[in-house]
C-alpha cells in the first residue's frame, strides 16, 4: 500500500494539504463530521492497484470498499475516470462510512450498476457517498446508475449521465436487499441534490426513470437537485416478488423535474397495496405539459394521503392522473380536498360525451369543476359541464372554445340552486358529462374536479 493520510484534527489544517476537502466537511457534512472519530486515516482507490484514467479499476475498487467496511477510515476518490467491468458492491459496517468523490466518473461494461450499497444487521452504521457521478452514455445494458439496498445512505451532489438505455433502468434506485423480506429495506435514505441527464442534447432517448423506491424503501427523502430527460421522474412502486407494498412515509421536497411522461408516480400489483404519502412540497418545480402525479393499480384508500402541499403547478396547471379516485390532499385552502382529473375528447357523433372516470367521488361535496380547452372546439357554439341529471350543474353554456381557454365551474354552490341533483353534494361515484349545443366537429377539454371527500370509521 502506498502513502497513507492521517486525517488531522479540525485544529490543525498542515497536512494534508487539502484544505478543500476539509472546507467540504465542515461545510456539507457536519452531522457526518460529528459522527466520525478525529484521527483517522484517508483511502482511496489507487492505493489498492490500478486506477483511473479510464482503465479498469473494478478490483481496486473491490478493496477499497473492503477497507471502509473495516471502519476508521474515510474514503477519498480523486478526480479521475473510473472503469468497472463488474459489479462493485460496498457493504456498510459497524462505523460510519463516508466517500468524498467531487470530480470523480464511474463508467461501467454489461448489465450492471454504477455503484450498490447493500447489506443490513442490527449494527449497520449509515453511509454517506457526495459527488460521485456515473457516467452510462455508452452502457446501453446498464442496470442502474445507484443502486441503494441498504438502509440509513445517503447521496448527495450525486449525478447520473445516461441515454438509450434499457427500459427499466433507473438512475437512483432505493429498494429491499431481499424482495421477500421487507425488513431489508433500503429505509431511512437521502437523496440530496441528485442530478439526472444527457451528456448531449443529440443524444436520442430518455432515462425511463430518475428516482425508483421499491417495496419498503420508506422514509426516504428527496432534497432539490434537477431530474431532467427522464420519462418518470420519481417511480414509488411494489418490488418484483415482494408483497405489493409501495414505500410509504417518503418526502419530495424542492426537485426540479423536467420529465416527458410523469413527475412522480405511484402503482402496485396489489390493488390493496397501503400507501402512506408521499409527501409533496410547494417547493417542487415542474416542466410545462409534464404530468405531476399518477396513481394507479391501487384501490386501498390511503391510511395518509398523498399531499401536494401547496398545490405545485406547471405553466399548463395541475394535471393528475388518478383513475381510483383515492384521496389526494392539499392545504390551499385550509383543508384537505381531492382532485380527479381527465382529458375528455369531445363526441363528434353527437351532444354528450361523458368522463371515462368518474371524476364526481361518492360521498362528496363538489367544490369547483376546473376546465382548460387543449383542443379548439368547432361546429358547435357552446358547451356545458354537468352529470347524466344536469347538464348545467357546473358549468352553463359557455363559448370558450379556443385551446387555452380556461375557467372555474361552480354553479352548484349558488345560492340560486333550486334542486338537490343540481347542488354540490355527490352521494354516489358518477361520471362528468360535457353536453354542446350541437355535435362538435373536434375538441379536447382538461376537467378538474375538487371535492372533499368523507367515510365513517372502519371499526
Amino acid at each position: 500500500m502506498s502513502t497513507v493520510w492521517v486525517w488531522p484534527k479540525l485544529s490543525d489544517q498542515a497536512t494534508p494539504t487539502i484544505p478543500d476537502f476539509v472546507r467540504i466537511i465542515n461545510s456539507r457534512m457536519k452531522g457526518l463530521q460529528d459522527a466520525l472519530p478525529q484521527d483517522l486515516q484517508i483511502v482511496t482507490p489507487q492505493q489498492f492497484g490500478q486506477a483511473g484514467s479510464g482503465t479498469n479499476s473494478t478490483a481496486a475498487f473491490l478493496a477499497f470498499f473492503a477497507a471502509l467496511k473495516a471502519g476508521g477510515v474515510l474514503g477519498l476518490i480523486p478526480p479521475d475516470t473510473y472503469l468497472l467491468t463488474s459489479a462493485a458492491t460496498l457493504t456498510p459496517g459497524a462505523e460510519p462510512i463516508g466517500i468524498f468523490a467531487y470530480g470523480a466518473v464511474i463508467k461501467t461494461v454489461g448489465a450492471i450498476p454504477g455503484i450498490t450499497v447493500s447489506g443490513i444487521t442490527s449494527s449497520t452504521a449509515p453511509v454517506m457517498i457526495a459527488g460521485l457521478k456515473v457516467n452510462h452514455r455508452a452502457n446501453a445494458n446498464a442496470t442502474y446508475g445507484f443502486n441503494i439496498v441498504a438502509p440509513s445512505v445517503r447521496l448527495v451532489d450525486c449525478t447520473v449521465v445516461a441515454h438509450g438505455v434499457q427500459g427499466n433502468y433507473a438512475s437512483f434506485r432505493f429498494a429491499q436487499s431481499d424482495a421477500a423480506d421487507p425488513g431489508t429495506g433500503a429505509f431511512w435514505g437521502v437523496l440530496e441534490r441528485p442530478w439526472t441527464q444527457k451528456e448531449d442534447g443529440a443524444d436520442v432517448g430518455d432515462i425511463p426513470i430518475g428516482v425508483l423506491l421499491e417495496g419498503s424503501a420508506n422514509a426516504v427523502d428527496l432534497l432539490g437537485g434537477g431530474l431532467a430527460n427522464t420519462t418518470v421522474g420519481v417511480l414509488l412502486r411494489d418490488q418484483s416478488g415482494g408483497d405489493g407494498r409501495v414505500p410509504n412515509g417518503c418526502s419530495i421536497d424542492g426537485v426540479k423535474f423536467e420529465t416527458y411522461g410523469t413527475a412522480i408516480k405511484i402503482t402496485s400489483s396489489s390493488a390493496s397495496a397501503n400507501l402512506i404519502g408521499p409527501y409533496i412540497s410547494p417547493r417542487c418545480r415542474f416542466e410545462a405539459g409534464t404530468k405531476v402525479l399518477e396513481i394507479t393499480g391501487i384501490t386501498h384508500t390511503p391510511d395518509t394521503p398523498p399531499i401536494l402541499a401547496g398545490m405545485p403547478t406547471t405553466s399548463a396547471g395541475i394535471w393528475i392522473t388518478n383513475p381510483n379516485n383515492l384521496p389526494i390532499s392539499s392545504f390551499d385552502y385550509g383543508q384537505p380536498f381531492l382532485r380527479t382529473e381527465e382529458e375528455i375528447t369531445l363526441n363528434t357523433g353527437g351532444v354528450t360525451t361523458d368522463s371515462t372516470l368518474n371524476l364526481l367521488p361518492a360521498n362528496s361535496i363538489i367544490e369547483a369543476v376546473a376546465w382548460r380547452v387543449t383542443t379548439s372546439i368547432s361546429v358547435a357554439a357552446n358547451w356545458s359541464l354537468g352529470d347524466a341529471t344536469t347538464a348545467t350543474r357546473f358549468v352553463n353554456a359557455s363559448t370558450s372554445l379556443t385551446a387555452g381557454n380556461t375557467g372555474v365551474g361552480q354553479l352548484q354552490m349558488q345560492g340560486s340552486v333550486a334542486t338537490d341533483a343540481a347542488g354540490p353534494v355527490q352521494t354516489t361515484a358518477a361520471k362528468l358529462r360535457v353536453t354542446t349545443n350541437a355535435n362538435p366537429g373536434a375538441g379536447k377539454i382538461r376537467i378538474t374536479v375538487y371535492s372533499r371527500q368523507f367515510a365513517p370509521a372502519t371499526s
